[in-house]
């Protein structure tokens, strides 16, 4: 196998981790949306709710 196709795979592989990584957080960015009490989406979060999440990354 030469270097190009390695590096092709490589390439490929990182791709499709990527891809994996965004889709992960897309599901969880919903769920966290959908999941969030009626109050708590309208800006009233109670401070355990926000402490048993995640930061969000933008």
């Amino acid at each position: 196998m030469n270097k190009n196709q390695t590096l092709q795979q490589t390439e490929m592989k990182a791709e499709k981790e990527n891809q994996k990584k965004q889709h992960r957080r897309r599901i969880i960015r919903n769920h966290r949306a959908f999941s969030l009490p009626q109050s708590a989406q309208q800006g009233g979060l109670r401070p355990e709710v926000t402490d048993n999440m995640p930061p969000k990354r933008v």
